[in-house]
């Protein structure tokens, strides 16, 4: 007969499998979605042959030549008669006679917008470069978009996470996965076998040898089964029952030290025990007439 924590843990068994069954349904239907976006968006540009339109593009702006210019009010100062009037070649009323022009100083102005045109010409550089980039950044946007991996098996991730959580000490969380897992997949022995294994840690014999009677249910075979449950057994007093448990378990995998050294303890055990056991005293039975 079940006792209540059994049912109380059954029945919260029964609910995490539950939870965990709509889980893994809610991811099928994702990776699903995915799967049917990822198709329509190909189908939809393959109908679109057409090539993108560039990002940005326009006429090339010319830069200015203050150089040049410098260099023909020069020349049209030396074609000047001798006798005509210099205000005829000024640049504005306010200005000085060209007699008075600085000659010098018009070509050093010169030399510096020629340094502004060369910084002219690498910002025109960066521009198509920037283009070319934008031109290869539109043909990424432009190829077809490639759906994502289906995800893995979520019982075979559920029981390795409880692995790594058993190797860090943490049974608690060990004992939780291993529950999600049998939630995933009922008939899970390896599962069961190792929610046993952190019961044992954790001292609740019980829990543990329950845990190993259906792995066995659901394998015969499986040693590690049946030595956990002798040492669940063993710790309980049960000593006859773990005898059986390790006999069996060395007969499957025969020449194992660890089983053999596990099946001469608990042999000990029990000779020790049937030692101190007491003896009830035969009563003679009277008849009375």
């Amino acid at each position: 007969m079940a006792t209540p924590d059994m049912q109380k843990s059954m029945r919260m068994q029964y609910q995490i499998r539950e939870n965990a069954k709509q889980q893994n349904d809610t991811m099928m239907s994702f990776a699903s979605w995915q799967k049917d976006i990822g198709e329509k968006d190909r189908q939809q540009r393959e109908k679109s042959a057409a090539p993108l339109p560039p990002v940005r593009g326009g006429a090339r702006v010319g830069v200015r030549n203050s150089a040049a210019g410098a260099a023909e009010g020069a020349s049209a100062h030396r074609r000047a008669a001798p006798g005509e009037s210099a205000a005829k070649h000024t640049y504005d009323k306010g200005y000085k006679k060209w007699e008075d022009f600085d000659i010098d100083k018009a070509l050093e102005e010169a030399e510096g917008d020629d340094d502004d045109d060369g910084e002219g010409a690498d910002a025109a550089a960066d521009d198509d470069a920037s283009e070319e980039e934008s031109e290869e950044e539109a043909e990424e946007l432009a190829a077809p978009a490639q759906p994502l991996e289906a995800p893995r098996d979520a019982e075979l991730a559920q029981r390795e996470l409880g692995n790594k959580k058993f190797a860090a000490g943490d049974y608690d969380g060990a004992i939780r996965c291993y529950t999600l897992c049998l939630g995933l997949k009922k008939h899970n022995h390896v599962a069961f076998s190792n929610r046993a294994m952190a019961y044992l840690k954790q001292k609740e014999y019980h829990n543990a040898e329950a845990d190993c009677s259906v792995a066995l249910s659901i394998d015969a075979s499986h040693v590690k089964s049946l030595q956990r449950r002798a040492t669940a057994r063993h710790a309980l007093g049960k000593h006859r029952a773990a005898f059986v448990d390790a006999s069996a378990a060395l007969d499957l995998a025969p020449g194992t030290k660890a089983l053999a050294t596990q099946k001469a303890a608990i042999l000990a055990a029990l000779r020790e025990a049937a030692k101190n056991a007491p003896f009830s005293a035969s009563v003679p039975v009277t008849h009375s007439d």
